[in-house]
């Protein structure tokens, strides 16, 4: 069942008049999805990546980001670049983030393998496609699986709305945060303890 509060006026697809429960507000799991590797990049570092209370926000609660716009994909390979899922080749080892990152933001829309995955799809459940997004890419940036591992993989914010998105902090306020944000920027306001201190990330 569609809930006209988790869903963006702006991310009109065909997909909000289809019998489903589409969401464009996701939680921030900060750099990715916890596989036990014990890599930081891959803890579940965000605002609400795991069970968390207001002490465990040590980066301020104005200072990290709890919830972020996503747009909804469609339930057939989509190469739209804000709503498709894309494939990189697999790169799984605990030093392979950046590779990872920098593989996901080259690759051509146009040709890249795709997974049959679909973002923001559904509310009620808890996974990349459905209800959590991470800090690996920028605003706006593609989505990315990596290799099969879709908990490894970039589940990038964005919205239809012109040049950025709206993000709710922890703290409570929101603000539409630019997609020309620097990576560091974007990826710092993402943990939540990360010791990383952002004058003005807005």
């Amino acid at each position: 069942m569609n809930v006209g509060a988790f869903l963006c006026p702006s991310d009109s697809g065909y997909s909000a008049d289809m019998i489903s429960s589409w969401n464009n507000y996701c939680i921030n799991v900060g750099m990715g999805h916890n596989i036990g590797t014990g890599h930081q990049v891959y803890g579940l570092s965000g605002g609400f990546g795991e069970a968390t209370s207001l002490k465990d926000i040590t980066d301020g609660l104005s200072q990290t980001v709890a919830f972020s716009e996503v747009v909804r994909g469609e339930p057939y390979p989509l190469r739209d670049p804000k709503a498709g899922v894309f494939m990189t080749f697999p790169m799984t080892a605990p030093g392979d983030f950046d590779q990872f990152a920098a593989a996901c933001r080259t690759l051509n829309p146009s040709n890249a393998p795709l997974i049959g995955i679909v973002k923001g799809n559904v509310w009620m459940l808890k996974g990349p496609n459905a209800t959590i997004y991470n800090h690996v890419e920028p605003i706006n940036g593609l989505s990315c699986s990596n290799g099969e591992q879709d908990q490894l993989g970039a589940w990038t914010a964005g919205s239809r709305h012109p040049g950025g998105c709206l993000s709710l902090f922890a703290d409570g306020h929101v603000s539409f945060l630019k997609e020309s944000m620097a990576v560091p920027t974007w990826r710092a306001i993402g943990t939540r303890s990360g010791g990383d201190f952002v004058s003005s990330p807005e």
